[in-house]
């Protein structure tokens, strides 16, 4: 089997696959080769073994940092790796979670204040409580702000920070 190259590999908590699925979709709009478990793993591929190549073939390890990540041994693992093989370190800040000693030593990104870790202010009006309704067209328009500022700031801050030999 001939083994793609990637330029990112993006370690993260499956618990987080909901922020870290969009967020590698944005990179790969740039044009971008993002290694993703759940994008590029297919059944009957030895996990651990795919993994493992695809730290070593890459240029740039993300790390999806939060209070999830810090308990995985698996994202430890990953992080570990790339650390070791001298890979480029990007921790991603997603919460307020201190970074493990190996990788706190590398620049991040501080996603924490766009978050869906972050609580969103209690939403109502005045005179009223809001409804079911109100609740969920307020939420989608948040959550859709949310992603076009979240894109804003992934284009421009790769533009900015990661050059990547093509």
């Amino acid at each position: 089997m001939t083994r793609k190259n990637y330029k990112i590999f993006a370690s993260y908590s499956r618990q987080d696959e909901a922020i870290v699925a969009p967020l590698v979709e944005l990179i790969r709009i740039s044009g971008t080769n993002v290694f993703r478990d759940e994008d590029n793993l297919k059944p009957g591929d030895r996990w651990v073994i795919e993994i493992a190549s695809a730290i070593k073939r890459c240029q740039v390890v993300l790390v999806f940092w939060c209070i999830h990540s810090s308990a995985s041994k698996a994202v430890a693992s990953e992080y570990r790796r790339g650390v070791n093989l001298g890979k480029r370190i990007v921790p991603i800040l997603l919460d307020n979670t201190a970074m493990a000693e190996e990788i706190g030593q590398y620049q991040g990104i501080d996603l924490r204040s766009f978050g869906p870790h972050v609580q969103h202010p209690r939403l109502g009006f005045a005179d009223r409580p809001m409804t079911q309704q109100e609740r969920e067209l307020a939420t989608s328009r948040m959550e859709q702000q949310l992603r076009q500022k979240m894109a804003v700031f992934v284009r421009d801050w790769l533009k900015r920070n990661i050059t990547i030999d093509t």
